[in-house]
C-alpha cells in the first residue's frame, strides 16, 4: 500500500483506565490485471503503543472501503481485532 488517503484519530480509555490513541488510516494501493493498473484501498490501525495491524488490497471501490473505515471508527475497533473484521466484511 502506498499511502494514507484518509486519516482519524480516536483518544479511548481502557478497563484499566489508560489512555488508548488510535489512528485510523484508508491505504490506498495499485495492483496490475490484465496488464491495467488498478487502485485498491485496505485499513490500518495503529496505537500509541506501537500495536499495529494493516491490511491491504480489500476492494478496488473506494467508497466502499471508506465506510468500512468509519464503521471500525465508530465502533473503537483496535488493532488486534482488524484481520477478522475485515474477514467477515469481504465473506458477508
Amino acid at each position: 500500500m502506498e499511502g494514507a488517503a484518509i486519516q482519524m484519530k480516536k483518544v479511548l480509555t481502557d478497563q484499566e483506565g489508560e489512555r488508548l490513541e488510535l489512528e485510523y488510516r484508508l491505504l490506498e494501493g495499485f495492483v496490475t490485471l490484465e496488464q491495467e493498473r488498478v487502485p485498491t484501498y485496505g485499513i490500518g490501525i495503529t496505537g500509541r503503543n506501537g500495536e499495529a495491524c494493516a491490511v491491504s488490497d480489500i476492494s478496488s471501490d473506494r467508497s466502499a472501503v471508506c465506510a468500512l473505515l468509519h464503521i471500525l471508527w465508530e465502533m473503537d475497533v483496535t488493532p488486534i481485532g482488524l484481520q477478522d473484521i475485515v474477514q467477515d466484511y469481504i465473506e458477508n
